[in-house]
């Protein structure tokens, strides 16, 4: 099967307060969707080992730009490292599947998938018990052609964005350009745990949204968030806890609106 999608992230307005700042998260949010069937899926399979750029470890060869990646459970998670710049249509990881970023690699993703975790359109979506976890950067791009509804969809899985020790340039980022075609550049409804550097800007609706039972930890580096209708919502029993710095500037409506349990 082949598609082809795009996202990208615009901007919102507030300052929220910082405690302990050390490393920083900035989400850049524009969304935009484009169908195109010329892209394809491949499932890592991890065959011969954890190596993301070997065709044995996928069903249909390494993925590049125009392809969705698809993790699944196997012996062999994958792991990006050895100084890989990877290009992707669509991320998905799903049930029990972990993806590890390593240091100073870079993961770009310009499209969207949309057959996706709850029939939610995303750039990068995430199952319950699914986990990724970045010692890297991860750019997301809107296409101002198509809309979508999140840059990433953390649906009950678990991400771990970490700064390592060593300050490369490319390690612990995340960055999200909406394109005003993207509603959330974050919608996290499992375990997100942040102690690196989170841009978010060009996104329509929110850039970090909480629901549920989710928690999201910001701890000793900063989130920066531009635009939109609210820079962080929080819902349900949904926890925020903040022991870095948050920037937020140019929202419409609030910088933090705070409707769940978080502590700022």
């Amino acid at each position: 099967m082949k598609h082809t999608h795009y996202f990208s992230f615009a901007n919102t307005a507030y300052k929220c307060f910082s405690t302990l700042g050390i490393k920083t998260i900035c989400l850049l949010s524009v969304i935009t969707f484009s169908y195109n069937l010329s892209a394809q899926e491949t499932t890592w399979n991890g065959s011969l080992d954890s190596d993301w750029g070997s065709s044995s470890n996928w069903s249909n060869g390494v993925p590049d730009a125009d392809d969705f990646a698809i993790i699944v459970s196997s012996n062999n998670d994958p792991i990006i490292e050895n100084d890989n710049i990877v290009n992707l249509s669509h991320l998905r990881i799903e049930e029990g599947a972990t993806l590890t970023i390593g240091e100073n690699e870079v993961v770009n993703i310009k499209r969207f998938d949309d057959y996706n975790i709850n029939s939610r359109i995303s750039n990068i979506g995430i199952r319950p018990t699914a986990t990724l976890i970045n010692y890297g950067q991860i750019n997301i791009e809107g296409n101002p052609d198509h809309e979508t509804e999140y840059g990433i969809w953390n649906n009950g899985g678990t991400i771990i964005n970490n700064k390592p020790s060593g300050n490369l340039p490319n390690s612990g980022v995340i960055d999200i350009v909406g394109r005003s075609v993207l509603d959330n550049a974050i919608e996290n409804v499992g375990t997100f745990t942040n102690e690196g550097i989170i841009m978010l800007k060009g996104y329509s609706q929110t850039g970090i949204e909480l629901t549920e039972e989710a928690v999201f930890s910001n701890s000793v580096n900063s989130i920066s968030i531009q635009g939109g209708w609210f820079g962080i919502l929080t819902n349900d029993d949904a926890s925020f806890l903040n022991d870095g710095e948050i920037t937020i500037k140019n929202t419409i409506f609030n910088g933090i609106r705070n409707l769940g349990q978080s502590n700022f």
